[in-house]
């Protein structure tokens, strides 16, 4: 396991692919939206004998920029989840 990879993950791709993935996600309903993100991360994780709960911490991480609050690019999926999951 290469810690070095999840720690140090560009967080503009990091966001581009959950832009695709929330993409994909808004045509189930609220429930099987969850669960099928969870799914897929723990399968994910499993698949590349990551930690999850390492992964999550560097995820909550990822999000919050110290200095201004919020990253710009997960402002713009926060955005469009809170429109488009429903």
């Amino acid at each position: 396991m290469n810690l070095d990879n999840i720690n140090n993950a560009p967080s503009q791709a990091v966001a581009d692919a959950v832009m695709g993935l929330l993409d994909r996600l808004q045509d189930h309903p609220k429930a099987v939206q969850s669960i099928a993100a969870a799914v897929l991360f723990l399968q994910v994780a499993k698949t590349h004998r990551f930690d999850p709960q390492h992964i999550f911490t560097v995820a909550g991480n990822m999000l919050s920029d110290t200095i201004h609050g919020e990253r710009p690019q997960f402002r713009a999926l926060r955005l469009y989840a809170e429109s488009e999951l429903k």
